[in-house]
Parts: C-alpha cells; structure tokens; sequence
C-alpha cells in the first residue's frame, strides 16, 4: 500500500488528538501573581501549564489519550509493528516506569509513565495523518502556535496580570520564556512552510502568522529565544541552499561556514577580548554572569547527580528535589535536569534516542533533503533551548512532543522510502486546513 493511498484513508480525526493535547493548558489558564515575601522582595508564582494533577487537565489530556488509543486500536497489528521500532522511546519510557521503585512520589511518577504513552500514541496518529502530505505539516503546526501567539498579544496589551515585574509579555503561556520558546517554534514552522508550499493563499498565512510571531517575541523581550529564533531563520536559508549539490560541495560549503566562524573569533580575541569574558558574554544575551541565577542551580543539580548517579530520583517533575529548587520546578538546564531525575542511564537513553533520530534525518535526507534539513533545524533549536531551559523527556512539554514526533514522523517515512513508496510534494491540502 502506497504512502498516497494510505494518507487519503485517514481523515481529520487523526489530527484531532494532537489539537486537543496542546490547546488544552488554554481551558485553565491563570493570570500571574505576585506574592510579597517577609523579606519585602517579591516573588512571583506562575500558572504550571502542564499540571497533570488538576482535574481539567485530567480530562481533556485524557480525552486526547482516549480518541488516540481508539485510533491505534483500529490497526492494532500494523501499530504494534510500528511502535516496536522505536526501542529509545519504548526504553525511556519503562525506565521511567521503573523509577517508581525509588521514588519518594511513585504515584506521581505512574502519572507521568501514562502521559509518556499517551502522548505517544497521539502523535503516532498525528504522524499517521501526514505521512502523505509532509509539506503541510508546518502550516498545521504554525497555525496551532499562532492560536496562542494570537491570544497572547492583546491579553498582554489590556488586561493585568499577563506581564512578569520587569513588564515582559507572558500573554497565555505562563511566562516570557514560554512565549519565547513557542514563539521561536513559530518562526521555524512559518519559515519552513514558506519554503514547502508555493500556493500563494497559504503562503499568506505564513507572513501573517510571522508579522503576530515577530510582535510577540518582542513584547518578550526573552534574548535567548530571540537569539534562537535568528540561528533558525539563517540555519533554514543555509541548509536549504545546499538541496542539489553534490556532497563534496555540501562539504566545502560546511568549511567556509567553519572558517568564517574562527575568523571571527580571532577577530573577536585581537578587537573585543572583553566579549570572550563571561561578564562580556552574557551582557550579550541580557544575562548576569550567573545567567539570572541559573548557574547556582546548575550547582545544586550536580550535587544531587553525584548524590545518585545512575538511576537518578525518579521522574516525579522534581517533587523529591523541591527543596533543591527554590521554587522553580526544574534546574534551568534540560541535561542536568534529565540527569536528576533519571541519572547517567537515563541520559544513555536519550543519547539513543537523538542518534536513532539524527540517522533518521540522514536516511530521509537522500529522499527529501529539504524536509530532512527543516527537522533538523527544529533538533538544534531544542538543544539549544536546553542549555538554560529544561524540556527533554518532561511528559507534555511542547518541545519533547515536538522530539518525539520527528523521531516517529521520520521512521514512518524511511519506512516508506525502504516500500519505494513517493513521498509526494504536491498534495492538494486537507479542506479542514484551509
């Protein structure tokens, strides 16, 4: 069975789950509070987007799970097959199981383990849907995004309670990084739908959604996520100008690339020697040297790494290190937060995981450089994210859906590249899209 005829088989519903799971923090959301200390500082408690112990949370998550395991009960046989092809996430996800034997939470731990395989099975389906009609993902994603990005401008413009206390935007999202980091995920979907689809009345939507995206992630004023979302833009352009060359000329390219970058650190050592000092680096991104308290977090994660190595303190969303936190609810860091919570093992099976992906992208890539490329683009901006955020392996975070969802989405399509299947280019797209 070709890939075209399988897509024309699935209908809308395969993508409804995935609507439902992202948009669903919007049925709780909360304006921030600020709370005065005894101290007479002010600290600021925020809405968790993803708190899977509130029941309307547990409801329309869950509501997702059910239409998703629905979906995968249709086709049990050929889903089963499916799923025993992705060993890293399968393995990660028991492991986190297994860490209700030593945590300090383990009911806790069992929510997280049914959110893991619920979200799994819904991005299957989703992955299902466009299996056919890859180039439209991106459109489906930015418009879902920009549902966000369009609710948060006007919140953050008129009504209070939707700015942090330095006058940041956190719109719907929960605060200024969120918006940042959905708004970056934004400009990756609109610049790579702009590069797959040539209907003009689509491409419209992109510059619209941009235009939002661009406003947005001003009102957040977050530098990392600006910084972020320009690698995005100029690592699209640059890898996408290399579809059609020959290797060796790819390879030259990638040199002049690695030449002008220690080129201008050379300039940077004889000129400014002062950006190279951490004090100077961070001034950069608008950050202390302590990258706004961050790095004594960084400190209390590895203590508590050398306290348990190996398996870590489970995957409980920190609740047995709260004390460690400050408040806060992860260690700023997604590699020391991951390494907390599921020690050095837990980190070998992410390593899996994002190998087993990078050789996906590699084998779609000799099909379909252009969509392997924009994947690839989307893997840099999460791990750069994850320098001074935590997303990696924390259940219901966008940027893990997104992760999980590239290492299925990319399976399926070397799946169908093996079946000498066409990965088509020029789909009419979906009615309930347009």
């Amino acid at each position: 069975m070709t890939a075209q005829k399988t897509g024309k088989e699935l209908g809308r519903i395969y993508w409804l789950p995935f609507f439902i799971l992202i948009c669903a923090p919007l049925a709780d959301f909360r304006p921030m509070q600020i709370v005065e200390e005894p101290d007479g500082s002010t600290a600021v408690t925020m809405r968790q987007l993803a708190a899977e112990s509130d029941p309307t949370m547990i409801i329309i998550k869950g509501t997702a799970y059910i239409l998703a395991l629905w979906l995968f009960l249709k086709r049990p046989d050929a889903n089963m097959r499916y799923l025993a092809r992705q060993p890293a996430y399968l393995l990660l996800s028991f492991f986190m199981l297994a860490s209700m034997a030593w945590s300090l939470f383990p009911v806790k731990v069992f929510i997280n383990f049914g959110h893991m395989l619920g979200m799994g099975l819904v991005l299957l389906a989703l992955a299902r849907y466009f299996q056919s009609r890859p180039p439209y993902l991106f459109l489906f994603l930015a418009r879902i995004l920009g549902i966000y990005i369009g609710l948060s401008i006007p919140v953050s413009l008129i009504l209070p309670g939707y700015v942090d206390v330095d006058g940041r935007w956190i719109g719907v999202t929960g605060n200024a990084n969120t918006l940042g980091m959905i708004c970056v995920t934004s400009v990756w979907a609109n610049v790579s739908s702009l590069y797959s689809l040539s209907e003009r009345r689509l491409r419209r939507w992109n510059w619209a959604l941009l235009a939002l995206t661009l406003g947005a992630l001003i009102g957040a004023r977050s530098a990392t996520s600006i910084t972020n979302a320009g690698v995005v833009v100029i690592g699209l352009w640059f890898l996408q100008s290399l579809e059609g060359n020959r290797k060796d000329v790819r390879m030259l390219k990638f040199g002049v690339v690695g030449f002008l970058a220690l080129l201008l650190l050379a300039s940077l050592l004889v000129f400014a020697p002062e950006v190279l000092e951490a004090q100077g680096f961070f001034a950069l991104f608008g950050r202390s040297s302590t990258l706004s308290g961050r790095t004594k977090l960084w400190a209390e994660a590895w203590e508590l790494i050398q306290m348990k190595p190996w398996m870590g303190w489970s995957f409980d969303s920190n609740m047995s290190v709260l004390e460690n936190l400050g408040g806060v609810g992860q260690f700023h860091n997604g590699y020391l937060d991951l390494m907390v919570r599921g020690g050095w093992v837990g980190l070998l099976f992410f390593i899996m995981l994002l190998t087993g992906l990078f050789k996906r992208v590699r084998s779609v890539a000799k099909r379909n450089w252009r969509l392997a490329m924009q994947v690839t683009m989307l893997i840099v901006a999460i791990l750069l994210h994850n320098i001074t955020e935590a997303s990696i392996a924390r259940e219901t975070h966008l940027y893990w859906l997104l992760i999980i969802f590239a290492y299925f989405f990319l399976d399926i399509l070397r799946m169908d590249q093996t079946n000498n299947s066409i990965l088509p280019k020029n789909n009419r797209f979906p009615q309930a899209f347009r």
